[in-house]
């Protein structure tokens, strides 16, 4: 008979990040083996996975030296450590060890582990136990990506303890992989989600891209929609589609972030904004907003909807206090408004289209609209209306048909 014991095992937490080629997270290992109760010598061999665990039902493994360890299985091959008087020290995540550590896998607020294997090179590998608790970085301060990164999401196939840095080890919800990014991104920086419904309201806070990077989170990558198509990536509001009782908020609700690009998702069945940005510089791509309070809303400075289209909510677009720009996009059959902005700013560019709204644009209380570009209003009850100290240029050059009134102008002037 023999045994290998782990003995006054430490993890070392002199945690760096090499940000060069990219983001790598080093950690120093230490311990004790004990061969048949006695300290070992010699050179061994070592596996190594991290695993992240909820209670003892479920693991899965979101690093190991070769990348084979699955749900915390044993990795096919090892790295040689020296091990004197049955003490090792070496470093996990040294690319002379294996493959380098992403700084992001830990970049999480769940429970951490290191799982190891020895092999004495006579006996064979045997797991060291127990597996031991890793602090985790993001506590000590991993705050930046610094090399383009993609996180993946799958709601059918992920499961949100996955690195979500592969599409076999995809997260399942969309904000467990938000919740990955740091608050500081100097490279572009990538969510790409799979198509399915999501019943979630997705909450952004505080991220910032530098001025040539970019956060973006990508859904349905090629559908345009319009009020008859829509993207196959669902976030809902909803957890009953025969009811559609509402039970959240918002789909995706940006605060406080700077260069966002969000694209090819469909919101639907919230009680307040299918899309809410508030003091964000952030473009919607492709995107829809249907059966919801309000479809798409930005206040501060900074939100612009490009391809995107409003049906079916109580008003499309919005702003209650800020600038937002409409391009190339549109809204159907709202039962307020196509367009409403009060006490802020609005701008329209490239072809646009308000249609079969009771009005298609309503510009309010101290509010401008510009316009450069094609806009339609078409079949609504009131093409536009300028209200209450507002001004819009070019009102009388946008393209009318089949509408009630087509302009109404009150104690406020268009030039």
């Amino acid at each position: 008979m023999f045994r290998f014991s782990l003995f006054a095992l430490m993890v070392c937490m002199f945690w760096t990040v090499n940000a060069g080629a990219a983001d790598n997270s080093l950690f120093n290992y230490q311990g004790r083996v004990l061969v048949q109760g006695f300290p070992y010598t010699g050179t061994g061999q070592m596996k190594v996975a991290i695993i992240a665990t909820t209670g003892t039902s479920t693991v899965v493994s979101l690093w190991s030296n070769d990348g084979s360890s699955v749900a915390g299985s044993e990795p096919s091959s090892s790295f040689p450590v020296t091990v004197t008087g049955g003490v090792f020290d070496t470093m996990i995540g040294d690319t002379n060890n294996g493959l380098a550590i992403p700084a992001i896998t830990f970049n999480r607020d769940d429970e951490l582990k290191i799982r190891v294997w020895f092999n004495d090179g006579t006996h064979g590998f045997q797991q060291l136990t127990p597996d031991r608790r890793l602090t985790n970085p993001r506590r000590l301060g991993i705050t930046e990506v610094t090399t383009s990164t993609t996180l993946y999401v799958n709601g059918s196939t992920g499961n949100d303890l996955n690195s979500g840095l592969t599409p076999t080890s995809a997260k399942k919800s969309i904000q467990a992989a938000v919740n990955m990014v740091p608050s500081k991104i100097s490279a572009n920086m990538t969510i790409q989600v799979a198509a399915g419904i999501y019943r979630e309201q997705v909450n952004i806070y505080g991220v910032a891209a530098g001025l040539s990077d970019q956060f973006s989170m990508i859904g349905d990558p090629t559908t345009v929609p319009s009020d008859t198509v829509t993207p196959n990536v669902r976030i809902t509001g909803t957890n009953n589609d025969s009811t559609h009782l509402k039970v959240r908020d918002h789909g995706i609700n940006v605060m406080s972030c700077h260069n966002l690009a969000i694209s090819g998702f469909l919101f639907d069945y919230c009680n307040l904004y299918g899309f809410n940005s508030h003091s964000s510089v952030v473009r919607t791509y492709r995107c829809k907003s249907t059966n919801n309070s309000r479809g798409f809303h930005g206040s501060g400075h900074g939100a612009e909807f490009r391809n995107s289209w409003a049906s079916a909510n109580g008003s499309g677009f919005t702003t209650d206090a800020g600038d937002i720009g409409i391009v190339d996009s549109g809204a159907s059959d709202n039962t307020g408004f196509g367009v409403a902005i009060t006490n802020g700013g609005v701008s329209f560019y490239g072809t646009n289209s308000f249609k079969r709204n009771p009005t298609g644009v309503l510009i309010h209380m101290n509010s401008m609209l510009y316009i450069n570009g094609t806009t339609s209003l078409t079949s609504n009850t009131y093409g536009i209306q300028v209200l209450k100290n507002s001004m819009a240029n070019n009102v009388a050059g946008l393209t009318y048909s089949g509408n009630g009134t087509n302009i109404v102008v009150t104690d406020s002037f268009t030039y």
